[in-house]
């Protein structure tokens, strides 16, 4: 076993990506929360984006969706920008991939796109998993249906994280998967820009 990152409070941070501020300011960039879903630490996450706020800083907070009680709303609130991921449309096989409903994802993107927050979708692409026509059709009719999603980035699979699990001693929980080849990465960006979205592979 490796002991890979440290605890920090929340000044400690800031004061790390102040670091930073010259080339933010350059590029027009920030700091981004990803994960995991930073919103499994919410008040660390809220206190962190005040401070960055108040700072002059853009942020911007990447999460699965999967949020109840209200915390993602407040984060909403205060980040510039939600990177919202988005895996299956359909419930029972999002359930069957992921272990929980994609109903409150769907539910908390609706009520967001529908407010102020400046949404980017992300879609995670997976071989036999999400790449097929169903599921492509069906998210773009959910995603022109709220009207206010203009940004869509596609996301082909990497195994970056069996490493991570290798060196935990977990691989052997998790199934191998690939990426779609590159004439259905094609064929799916060109769907998302035929229905009218600023489409992106990478982000």
């Amino acid at each position: 076993m490796q002991v890979v990152g440290f605890r920090a409070a929340v000044g400690d941070l800031v004061r790390e990506i102040e670091k930073d501020r010259i080339f933010y300011e350059q590029s027009g960039g920030g700091a981004t929360f990803t994960g995991g879903d930073p919103l499994a630490q919410p008040e660390f996450l809220e206190e962190a984006l005040d401070a960055l706020r108040d700072r002059g800083i853009h942020t911007a907070v990447d999460t699965s969706g999967f949020s109840l009680n209200g915390v993602l709303d407040r984060i909403a609130a205060k980040t510039g920008l939600l990177l919202y991921d988005l895996k299956l449309i359909d419930d029972a096989r999002h359930k069957g991939f992921t272990g929980v409903s994609n109903v409150p994802i769907l539910e908390n993107l609706k009520r967001l796109a529908a407010g102020p927050a400046d949404i980017w979708i992300r879609i995670p692409l997976i071989a036999g998993v999400n790449d097929d026509d169903e599921n492509i059709t069906g998210t773009i009719a959910f995603l022109r249906s709220l009207k206010t999603i203009r940004t869509v980035g596609l996301l082909p699979y990497h195994s970056g994280g069996m490493d991570k699990a290798r060196r935990l001693g977990i691989d052997s929980r998790f199934r191998t998967f690939a990426a779609p080849t590159e004439e259905r990465l094609d064929a799916i960006e060109t769907a998302f820009r035929a229905a009218g979205f600023d489409t992106r592979r990478g982000g």
